[in-house]
């Protein structure tokens, strides 16, 4: 039985990529989709790539952050709409985090905690933060 070249974990991801690509307006991509030229890519707008990146996750939330230092690859433009990234984190909706939270712990979460807030207190490009009381104390 021949072993794929890609999982389908990996063609779901690279899938998903392009989606957001493509659904934030970037040309490049719909021309090198469509077989055109793609020796020279244009940058999307910086705007637009805050977006893409935003919406991919925090992997390349960092990856934008880590760009917004280095203004020796990127024109000025880019450099100010990445550095929006250093401080501006949307948190994911309290509904989100109270799956994912009751997903990684080892417990419910009624076991362990008096009280939880699922509303953010903080957010950040990897993480955020919530209030909450052990029972324990």
């Amino acid at each position: 039985m021949p072993v794929p070249l890609v999982s389908s974990s990996r063609l779901g991801r690279q899938r998903e990529i392009v989606e957001v690509v493509l659904s934030h307006g970037w040309d490049y991509m719909r021309r090198l989709l469509a077989g055109g030229n793609a020796d020279e890519p244009d940058l999307p707008p910086p705007a637009v790539l805050v977006n893409i990146l935003t919406e991919l996750g925090p992997v390349y939330v960092k990856l934008g952050q880590l760009l917004s230092t280095r203004p020796d690859l990127l024109p000025p433009a880019y450099i100010e709409a990445l550095s929006s990234l250093q401080s501006t984190v949307v948190p994911v909706s309290p509904e989100v985090a109270e799956q994912q939270i009751r997903q990684y712990l080892p417990s419910p979460p009624e076991e362990l905690f008096d009280q939880l807030d699922y509303r953010a207190i903080a957010a950040g490009s990897i993480a955020q933060t919530h209030r909450a009381i052990l029972k324990t104390g």
